[in-house]
């Protein structure tokens, strides 16, 4: 294993267990999402936080919002609009803007 696979590997256990801190409240769909969005936010995004220091409200409202808005994207008609401002405002909590 390459040492970037190892430091990945490391991340996603870490994920595994910030998301377990509620796991008991969690349904599995949504523990799964926050694995995922705390792994991608940190590793693949390179945030500089810890994934234990993420909000667990925002990386629940941001991993439903994304999976309501990819799911009425699929149907025809108007989406909400009230999805993108909530969407955007959650991730900009998370993914700060250094510049």
């Amino acid at each position: 294993m390459t040492r970037e696979w190892g430091i990945f590997l490391d991340l996603s256990i870490a994920s595994v267990a910030a998301a377990l801190q509620n796991a008991e409240t969690l349904s599995f769909d949504v523990f799964v999402q926050d694995v995922t969005m705390r792994t991608v936010i940190v590793g693949l995004l390179g945030v500089d936080l810890s994934v234990e220091d993420l909000d667990a409200d925002d990386i629940r409202i941001v991993a439903s919002h994304i999976t309501s808005l990819w799911s009425l994207s699929k149907k025809p008609g108007p989406i909400s609009p009230t999805y993108l401002p909530e969407l955007n405002y959650r991730l900009r909590r998370l993914i700060p803007d250094d510049s």
